[in-house]
């Protein structure tokens, strides 16, 4: 047979014009062994043409062994093993009494069926998926999930598009409804767009592929599913006696608060099912109307213990540290050649001013060394850049009697409403003068309670964001951030990336915080 029928028998035609410059022919090419397919082939089509090479000419074998291949090319087990980098984690352990399975991973010869026939959940999809012959979006998040898993826990190297192509494909075969481009898209050059821009690789699978090559191994390794029930279309927690006990206290009871709190602390996971703390991504507003205690005056600390219970923030009392990460950079930067900067940082030098009222004049002066640099849309053509007071005032506001707090309210809402942005979560300060601060309350979804500094005002009020999965408001979102990164310290996956920011912490030699995995939720 010659070299062109040959290669038409291993489905492989378009290596024809290499292979006869190479001056290969189909005797040589028959006796190849791995070695030379590596030597010769680009290495993206080498284990694809190996496995093919092997079940053309090994007849009795559909996957050649590692054992088998050194015997044919020749080469001891160790230089197998060196070859294929040891560093690499083994997915078998090697027994020299058994065969050793070839590491080598193909896309091709990946079973999605019975990657999901494996695990609980994912007979449970394929079930479901025979009676409605189609996926809901949880369960097709779910397939990704269990089918990528799979995938690394085989794989000893990085995917390529060739991988995503056919593992899509794999996964069509199963699901036949499904739509091929919303697991995987190739990227697509320039030249062949009509925009005249290329256009990235994209795609579910290739997404969770890069989210899971983050983490550690031992996050994909296989579970024991079987003692765990896979509900229809989510993966909540199955409360407890003494957890449903819980949800029924909090649901019709408020005091004793200690005893409410401790069943606040139980419930964590009921409430949170997803280990992350989006409330099943809920409304702020629908979180509250769910649980009424967060209505009380102390509901606050219930929000603290969620924080704290989250895990994002490894540092005890971080806001205490406010003020020295303040200090460090009012030395290193400058303050705008404004009136009101200059009569701040007068009263940051004055004797009698108070705690308060010091927290407040450095966050208004951490306003104007930090303006926003957003440009938020406003329909038709039109942007809103907020200004450094609108910045401020989207974290603190203030008034001069407790008596204008609801009349101060009605005005954020009216402002928010006028600048197409929700209203998020802010701080209510109180005092005769503009700048002195008496007393402060912080404002969520219309509840409001009483704090006993500014300092912890501003503690809560960062911490209900993460807790609710809140976005930060858009004209303040600057400055969250850099308390985030300064204070808190503490990174996810979801914060944007703001270069006055990230230039700011430069300048104080603040390195960056690494990024926190157990922040897993989309933000609402």
């Amino acid at each position: 047979m010659d070299l062109a029928n040959l290669l038409v028998e291993l489905s492989s035609e378009d290596l024809f014009d290499l292979l006869k410059e190479k001056k290969v022919s189909s005797d040589t090419l028959s006796k190849w062994s791995f070695s030379d397919v590596e030597r010769i082939l680009p290495s993206h089509r080498v284990d694809e043409f190996w496995i093919k090479h092997q079940q053309y000419f090994v007849k009795d074998t559909a996957v050649l062994t590692s054992k088998q291949t050194s015997q044919k090319t020749g080469t001891s087990l160790l230089e197998d093993e060196q070859r294929q980098n040891h560093e690499r984690v083994p997915l078998h352990q090697i027994n020299n009494a058994q065969p050793i399975v070839n590491r080598i991973f193909v896309a091709e010869n990946f079973n999605v069926q019975k990657a999901l026939n494996d695990t609980f959940e994912g007979r449970h999809i394929l079930n479901c998926y025979d009676n409605k012959r189609k996926l809901t979006l949880n369960k097709r998040k779910k397939v990704v999930h269990l089918v990528m898993c799979a995938v690394l826990r085989e794989c000893d190297r990085d995917l390529e598009e060739q991988d995503f192509l056919i593992l899509r494909r794999k996964v069509v075969e199963v699901f036949p409804s499904e739509t091929a481009c919303i697991y995987y898209s190739p990227s697509v050059d320039k030249k062949k767009t009509l925009n005249k821009k290329s256009q990235k690789a994209c795609g579910k699978l290739l997404n969770k592929y890069q989210n899971l090559k983050r983490l550690p191994i031992d996050i994909y390794r296989p579970e024991d599913n079987e003692n765990n029930p896979f509900h229809d279309d989510s993966d909540e927690h199955t409360p407890t006696e003494e957890e449903q006990a819980s949800l029924e206290w909090l649901r019709t009871l408020e005091e004793p608060w200690e005893t409410a709190k401790k069943h606040w602390k139980t419930t964590y996971k009921c409430r949170h099912p997803n280990g992350d703390n989006s409330e099943n991504n809920k409304l702020v507003h629908n979180i509250f109307e769910a649980w009424p205690i967060l209505k009380c005056s102390k509901g606050y600390e219930l929000i603290d213990m969620d924080f704290d219970l989250s895990l994002m923030c490894t540092i005890e009392k971080a806001i205490d540290n406010l003020s020295d990460f303040f200090s460090k950079i009012y030395a290193v930067r400058s303050t705008p050649n404004d009136p009101l900067c200059i009569v701040l940082k007068e009263l940051l030098e004055a004797q009698n001013i108070n705690a308060d009222s010091k927290v407040y004049v450095q966050m208004l002066l951490l306003s104007f060394m930090l303006p926003s640099t957003a440009r938020i849309s406003q329909g038709r053509r039109k942007q809103w850049k907020p200004s450094c007071l609108e910045s401020f005032e989207g974290i603190i506001t203030h008034v001069k009697i407790y008596g204008d707090i609801e009349k101060r309210q009605e005005e954020k809402k009216l402002f928010a409403k006028s600048k197409r942005i929700t209203l998020q979560p802010y701080i209510i300060v109180v005092g005769e003068e503009d700048c002195r601060v008496e007393s402060s309350y912080l404002v969520i979804d219309d509840n409001e309670y009483e704090m006993p500094s500014l300092q912890a005002a501003i503690d809560y009020c960062f911490k209900s964001f993460h807790v609710f999965s809140a976005k930060y408001p858009p004209q303040s979102e600057h400055l969250w951030l850099l308390l985030q990164n300064g204070v808190y310290k503490f990174r996810t996956r979801w914060d944007p990336l703001i270069l006055s920011v990230e230039e700011m912490l430069n300048d104080i030699q603040f390195s960056l915080p690494p990024f926190n995995l157990n922040k897993d939720s989309d933000q609402a």
